[in-house]
């Protein structure tokens, strides 16, 4: 199926998608302020005349990780409300949602930021799992006295 944009059009379209999330836009928003649909985006981003485009979506993806990082710290180091005499725990609860919401959302878009570590090999140093089963058996006899009547 060909394309309603030209090469140059993709390309900068696909430039302005990963402007905005250098800015703090997730892709979602990105692509809809762009004016283009999720699927084209992934065709552009997937096409094999351009590989430099993963490497390019990858960076923008790190950029927006950090900002939300970034964000987090914002939101908890925010002390505006602070001076008044009752904050209230609506207040406070929405700051913890928001920065949970951050949080779990820098552990899906960087292995930087999540809280599990992922063990991986290479196809030079595989890791191996090994099961070792040991059988331990002990031989203890047991005396008896026969009992005279």
């Amino acid at each position: 199926m060909a394309s309603i944009y030209s090469e140059e059009k993709q390309q900068e379209l696909f430039n302005k998608v990963l402007s905005y999330m250098f800015e703090g836009q997730t892709l979602t928003k990105s692509i809809e302020l762009v004016g283009i649909t999720p699927p084209t985006f992934y065709v552009w981003l997937k096409n094999p005349k351009h590989p430099e485009r993963f490497k390019e979506y990858a960076c923008a993806r790190e950029a927006l990780a950090d900002l939300l990082f970034d964000k987090m710290f914002d939101i908890a180091n925010d002390d505006i409300d602070d001076e008044k005499p009752f904050v209230g725990t609506n207040h406070i609860q929405r700051d913890k949602l928001r920065i949970d919401t951050y949080k779990w959302a820098l552990g899906k878009l960087s292995s930087k930021f999540a809280d599990s570590v992922k063990l991986q090999g290479d196809a030079e140093n595989p890791i191996e799992q090994k099961l070792i089963v040991e059988h331990i058996t002990t031989t203890t006899s047991i005396k008896t006295e026969e009992s005279e009547e």
